[in-house]
């Protein structure tokens, strides 16, 4: 007997997710076993099943290939005239309203023509970049449209593309945010304060992320870790010139930065022309088993961001056990609660981490016990895997 599901939603990403990349991945998991039927429409990726979904990819662009590419297209808007002619009425005449020229349309009703023939009731763009000039797809399949937002798109993507959001923010029904920050800013840049919302953190698995039998030092080596990309917005050089401080006084440190990205030659120079070869170790990309072990060994942990609109890092680091030390920006507030879960700082100040590294360091033991319960305490209460499912399960009702 076929399945009979309550809603088709269909979530729009750039590509189809990681196994590492579990907000996704729990939140189609969720859906599926809550009786949702999931499309996912996602560009081309190395793994195309993702339990819980179907996954639709959008058919080539190949620019080089003039005659075969046109051909292509043609065969595609065929059979979209053909097999779903009041989606393409509404899409092109949506076009028009919104005041795009026909050609441009055109092309458009190609790349959004493996979401056309699926169809929606709800069509959910993961990240809002994925929503420019796309915001007549919804009103083409009939269907409500939902955005989140998650960290780039609010906070760097409108600074290099003023606007870019205007005609979404007249076609959204919901916006789901990971943060309240990131929610506020979206209201700057001209979100309606009317359109419902819904903030769903990012969870994670606190049974993974426990160490029982942790033991505080306030003596030795400083063993401190940093857990992200390898991207400029990450701070990282912040944090590499809070160590260069830290080792011109005499102190014994170690710091272990645990990721891969676009900035490793020039973390690796500024390593090599500070002279903390010995003492800055770029550890690549790990497992979560293997962060773990890093995260049960060092004494702090820091995030020395530039933005955030998060930061899954941090819960885990102080699920974990870790005294953690953050920039006070963005989601990190929401995070961390300022001395008591763990410390902030200001941004882009290397003296002022130097510091309070060697504060939290020095810390009694006891009191570092505590920050750890409060931490602790409050992930299990907000933060957990369960929780999250719960929210999500809400979301489109």
């Amino acid at each position: 007997m076929k399945k009979r599901y309550k809603k088709r939603i269909g979530l729009v990403l750039p590509n189809v997710p990681g196994y590492s990349e579990t907000f996704f991945r729990t939140k189609i998991k969720v859906l599926y076993e809550s009786g949702y039927r999931v499309y996912l429409f996602a560009s081309n990726s190395n793994n195309d099943k993702v339990e819980g979904a179907k996954v639709i990819k959008p058919y080539k662009v190949e620019k080089n290939k003039v005659v075969i590419q046109s051909v292509r297209m043609l065969g595609v808007l065929l059979r979209l005239f053909v097999f779903h002619p009041f989606r393409v009425k509404r899409f092109l005449n949506k076009e028009k309203t919104e005041g795009y020229i026909f050609s441009e349309s055109v092309k458009r009703l190609y790349i959004n023509a493996h979401i056309l023939q699926a169809g929606a009731d709800w069509l959910h763009f993961g990240f809002a970049t994925m929503a420019e000039g796309r915001e007549s797809v919804a009103f083409g399949i009939g269907a409500k449209a939902a955005v989140s937002f998650r960290g780039y798109d609010i906070n760097v993507y409108p600074l290099k593309n003023p606007g870019c959001y205007d005609k979404l923010w007249k076609n959204i029904t919901k916006v789901h945010s990971i943060s309240d920050d990131l929610y506020s800013k979206a209201l700057k840049l001209g979100l309606d304060k009317n359109i419902p919302y819904k903030k769903i953190t990012p969870a994670i698995d606190v049974d993974f992320f426990r160490c029982n039998d942790r033991k505080y030092k306030n003596k030795g080596t400083v063993n401190i870790v940093t857990v992200a990309r390898l991207s400029w917005i990450k701070g990282l050089d912040t944090g590499i010139e809070a160590v260069k401080r830290l080792a011109k006084k005499g102190v014994n440190v170690k710091y272990s930065i645990i990721g891969d990205g676009p900035e490793y030659e020039r973390l690796l120079f500024q390593i090599h022309q500070s002279g903390l070869n010995d003492k800055v170790i770029l550890a690549g990309k790990m497992s979560r088993e293997e962060i773990l072990e890093y995260l049960k060994s060092c004494d702090i942990y820091i995030q020395p961001s530039f933005e955030e609109g998060f930061c899954n890092s941090l819960l885990e680091a102080q699920s974990a056990g870790c005294m953690c030390i953050a920039s006070d920006i963005g989601g990190i507030r929401e995070n961390i609660l300022n001395e008591k879960t763990g410390w902030l700082v200001p941004v882009r100040s290397a003296g002022v981490l130097a510091d309070k590294i060697m504060d939290v360091f020095g810390m009694p033991l006891t009191e570092k016990q505590v920050v750890y319960k409060n931490a602790r305490s409050r992930i299990e209460k907000e933060f957990s895997v369960e929780l999250q499912k719960e929210k999500f399960k809400k979301f489109y009702d």
